[in-house]
């Protein structure tokens, strides 16, 4: 009796350090460092992330007047919008990158611009999960 005690409290211990792990081994942050205001100004996103992402974008909301210029970087997206896009854009990755995916593109602002004007947020999805959203710091 004493030995079948033992087994079902290794059993739920276990268990619970299973539980435990999967509640918490993944993390994904973001961030922007923008450069520049007015005229031409270059974002730099850097996407941190522990785990392999079954999909990858980021979706950009620019003000009235914004419009896009170039992508570059590391880890350059496969999908990214045409010169002069505007109003809301976005890049994907078809495979995303092992960790972190850092990229910039170029925007032109109109004169007084800053980084205070612009939106933008994460799409990802670990595994066969649900689509998830992380807005960019």
């Amino acid at each position: 009796m004493k030995r079948k005690v033992a087994i079902r409290t290794l059993s739920v211990l276990a268990l619970a350090a299973v539980v435990l792990w999967s509640a918490t081994a993944f993390a994904l942050t973001a961030s922007q460092q923008v450069i520049g205001a007015g005229g031409e100004i270059t974002v730099i996103t850097t996407i941190e992330y522990n785990e392999a992402l079954t999909a990858l974008g980021v979706r950009v909301k620019l003000p009235a007047g914004w419009t896009f210029k170039t992508v570059g970087g590391s880890d350059v997206p496969a999908v990214a919008p045409a010169e002069g896009a505007s109003g809301e854009i976005d890049f994907a990755w078809i495979a995303a990158p092992a960790g972190p995916a850092m990229f910039a593109y170029t925007l032109a602002a109109p004169q007084g611009g800053t980084a205070q004007d612009l939106a933008a947020e994460v799409v990802y999805r670990v595994g066969a999960g649900e689509e998830q959203v992380v807005v960019v710091e």
